[in-house]
């Protein structure tokens, strides 16, 4: 199934929220980036990043990422009061957050601009209920030689035990020299 329906998502204080929309028209440039994939059509991507600075910069051992043209992203009004911007990597990274509650919202690279990341966890309950209807569901794992043996075991273990292949990049899920399979 294809995700053709829009989703939802917030903060933990709620003073942040955000709707993603597949439907919305995105540009030519985009869909040109997301065709560069073997065998994929679709103009997003779904994967677990085990990179050192996002596991920093949302205080997890690894983050769930939705990957999609920034066109599709729209804040709700009166986000803007909360919402803050981090920079790094000499400002062609930022980051947004919570200004209140610390929740960690999204990565945007200028260098990469065509898809802009957020961080699945913020999808409401009800829309991550429906992330495997929806075909959503991360099953690639990016950056994975700066991860955690241990933790990265537990998606092993899984994906063996449902019989499932493991697709991880050693860096960037873009290389696929550094692809690697369990």
């Amino acid at each position: 199934m294809t995700w053709t329906t829009p989703i939802r998502g917030h903060c933990f204080c709620n003073g942040c929220s955000y709707t993603i929309d597949p439907t919305l028209s995105i540009p030519l440039e985009t869909k040109q980036h997301f065709k560069g994939r073997p065998g994929e059509t679709l103009y997003f991507e779904c994967l677990h990043d085990h990179c050192t600075s996002c596991r920093r910069a949302s205080s997890n051992l690894s983050v769930p990422w939705l990957i999609f043209p920034p066109q599709w992203l729209s804040w709700a009004p009166g986000s803007s009061e909360h919402l803050k911007t981090f920079k790094s990597s000499n400002g062609d990274v930022e980051r947004q957050f919570c200004g209140t509650c610390g929740t960690s919202f999204s990565y945007f690279r200028h260098s990469r601009n065509l898809v802009i990341d957020i961080n699945m966890a913020t999808l409401s309950d009800r829309d991550l209920e429906k992330i495997e209807e929806l075909g959503l569901v991360p099953k690639r794992h990016g950056s994975w030689s700066f991860g955690f043996k241990w933790w990265q075991k537990t998606f092993v273990d899984a994906a063996k035990a449902s019989g499932e292949v493991l697709q991880a990049w050693k860096g960037s899920s873009s290389d696929p020299k550094g692809r690697v399979e369990f």
